[in-house]
């Protein structure tokens, strides 16, 4: 009886031994499984960061083109920069389309092989860009997986800023420096003045940038030493609206413009009315003496729009409402003499340190909206 027990157990034991087997085979393709997935998933990570990287770079050539009229993008040169910065980023078999500015859909594929200039209109709000590679298994492949594959796609737009937050400079720019041309001024040269008195004075006003309406403090009023800290980098690092009524100052800031470096490129607000408020009796309609023409009459600086004030705390301050963002390129400063200036080019900037909202898409399409120089590009898909 004790040798049927010993047999029985030898028995036992070589079907542990298949068991085992059987289970170690199934842990291995179980871990062959998961090293190949996690190299699939980081694949996938690396072609969506080279996907990425093509399709902002392919859309801030687009934005370039479409906010300067002096430049001939073809479609070629778009292709290149997409897939040139998808494949720096490890991308593989690139490919790329525009995204249509009145839809929002996928059209014109782009290659390198079309050296047709960009149409003006239907233009196009941003590139698509897809990326892929296969590549060769490691442990999977001793249960016949020879091979696995990883793709990618990215849509970046761009449009018109709803707000931008830091790099913004305390100066700015009234609208009708933009206003020649279908698509403004963009791209051609220009002169900022530091003393309101010089040629086109009322299109430039210094900015407190840290004061909205309807606050009334100091910062309102900004003083040279606030204004040259926001012309260095960071400039100024809060947030600004369109729509934003900031304080500021239409007159002459001496030493301000010595902060401006050639080279450099400065964020500008753009506005078009400036509000000037006043105590006036001539501006007071509730005044026997009440008189528009000399309530006009009375402003110091052209352009402005004289606002009667009871509250002394508004009284001689002014407000500019903003309406858009330019870029400056700083060519040349002239920092002595009496006349103070810097001059450069009105140029565009893709800036990725805000937001824009999809509807300026088509309103851009439709010509309602014009840029004035600085745009908004981001990844929506």
């Amino acid at each position: 009886m004790i040798r049927k027990l010993r047999e029985g157990t030898r028995r036992e034991k070589g079907q542990t031994l298949v068991l085992v087997a059987v289970m170690m085979f199934a842990l291995l393709g179980l871990m062959a499984l998961a090293i190949d997935l996690s190299y699939v998933f980081v694949q996938r990570r690396n072609m969506q960061n080279a996907a990425d990287a093509g399709a902002l770079a392919g859309a801030r050539l687009v934005a370039h083109f479409s906010a300067d009229p002096t430049l001939n993008t073809r479609y070629r040169d778009v292709y290149l920069a997409a897939a040139g910065a998808a494949t720096a980023n490890g991308g593989t078999n690139v490919k790329a389309w525009l995204i249509h500015c009145g839809d929002r859909t996928r059209y014109t594929e782009l290659k390198s092989t079309n050296y047709s200039t960009l149409g003006r209109c239907p233009c196009a709000c941003g590139v698509i860009v897809e990326t892929g590679s296969s590549f060769q298994t490691f442990f999977s492949r001793l249960f016949g997986v020879t091979a696995m594959s990883a793709e990618a796609e990215a849509w970046a737009e761009f449009g018109l800023p709803k707000y931008l937050t830091g790099g913004i400079a305390p100066i700015a720019l009234r609208n009708t420096v933009f206003e020649a041309g279908t698509y403004g001024k963009v791209g051609s040269s220009y002169t900022i003045w530091d003393d309101h008195k010089q040629a086109g004075g009322g299109n430039r006003g210094w900015l407190g940038l840290d004061c909205s309406y309807p606050d009334k403090s100091s910062a309102c009023s900004p003083d040279a030493n606030s204004l040259k800290h926001w012309m260095d980098p960071p400039y100024y690092t809060g947030p600004v609206s369109i729509g934003e009524v900031l304080g500021g100052d239409p007159g002459t800031k001496a030493s301000v413009l010595d902060h401006a470096d050639v080279g450099e490129i400065l964020i500008i607000p753009v506005f078009d009315n400036v509000y000037h408020y006043t105590n006036s009796k001539y501006c007071n309609p509730k005044d026997p003496k009440y008189n528009q023409s000399k309530c006009q009459a009375g402003e110091a600086f052209e352009y402005t729009i004289p606002v009667y004030t009871e509250d002394n705390g508004y009284n001689g301050k002014y407000y500019y409402h903003i309406i858009g963002f330019s870029a400056f390129e700083v060519q040349s400063v002239q920092k002595s003499g009496s006349a103070k200036k810097i001059v450069g080019k009105l140029t565009h900037l893709a800036a990725q340190n805000g937001d824009w909202q999809c509807p300026e898409h088509v309103e851009w399409a439709n010509g309602n909206h014009r840029s004035f120089g600085v745009t908004v590009i981001k990844l929506t898909k």
